[in-house]
């Protein structure tokens, strides 16, 4: 390609991240101006944010694409307006609780971007999560697991749901192994943030007992007793989603009965003996 054509293409990118950088901000005002509204505020705020989840992901989908990593300053932008400005300051969390048709929208759009992050694009290659190719897509990342965690408890799940995500599970697990059983560190220490974004997931996955199925069959209840078993090195509290993973899972007749079989009772007692 030309050098002029190069330039061109450059300059499309970065006109198009301003653009959306300008619309969340014009977004984040629509629903300022929405709350003191007395009508439809619920359904405005579930369009708005509609919107700016579609607008947010264009940013990443220009981000992600290896010939236009021109764009980090107005991607990052997007994401702290999209996350702090739409999700947290607006508090879409209580809409999310009380709509579940909103909050399985959010957790099956977040999963399949994931999905597209690490499976389809292979950002990971295939594996590892630290092989992200910047900070700003680490943030998007997580915020997408983040998201994916909080409208969990609010989906209307039938088993079949997440089976289709079966590789994309797997390989987040791979990633909390590598990460605990590759410290060899004598000093106690917190989980990498994205890290612990997945365990959230996980644990709040187990929690809706249905899942404990398609759960088993990416098989987490052995993973996590292998972390449970490994994880000296952490601090307590980085210790608690693999409790309630188990917990959660051993509510559901066949996850009770697969950590049965891997000894879960003296893996537990182990653990508390530390």
């Amino acid at each position: 390609m030309a050098s002029n054509e190069l330039s061109s293409e450059f300059d499309a990118h970065i006109d198009e991240s301003q653009e959306f950088k300008r619309k969340l901000e014009e977004l984040v005002e629509k629903a300022r101006n929405n709350m003191n509204s007395t009508s439809n505020v619920d359904i405005q705020m579930k369009n708005i944010w509609q919107e700016a989840f579609t607008i947010w992901t264009r940013t990443m989908e220009l981000l992600i694409n290896p010939s236009n990593n021109t764009v980090v300053t107005s991607s990052e932008d997007c994401s702290y307006l999209f996350l702090n400005k739409i999700f947290y300051d607006l508090n879409l969390t209580k809409l999310v609780e009380k709509n579940g048709s909103l909050a399985y929208e959010i957790f099956f759009s977040c999963l399949d971007l994931v999905n597209a992050l690490i499976v389809d694009q292979h950002q990971l290659g295939n594996e590892y999560i630290d092989m992200l190719c910047n900070d700003t897509v680490r943030n998007y990342f997580y915020i997408l697991l983040y998201m994916s965690f909080m409208s969990c408890t609010y989906v209307p799940f039938t088993n079949e749901l997440v089976n289709k995500y079966v590789p994309l599970l797997k390989i987040l697990q791979v990633q909390v192994g590598e990460e605990i059983m590759n410290d060899l560190s004598s000093e106690e220490r917190e989980l990498y943030y994205v890290t612990q974004a997945i365990l959230l997931l996980f644990w709040n996955m187990a929690d809706r007992t249905m899942l404990a199925p398609s759960l088993i069959l990416v098989d987490l209840p052995r993973n996590v007793l292998r972390w449970l078993a490994n994880s000296r090195c952490l601090k307590v509290d980085a210790t608690e989603p693999f409790i309630r993973i188990i917990y959660n899972m051993s509510r559901h007749d066949d996850g009770a009965d697969e950590f049965n079989k891997l000894g879960a009772i003296d893996a537990i007692k182990e653990y508390q003996s530390r």
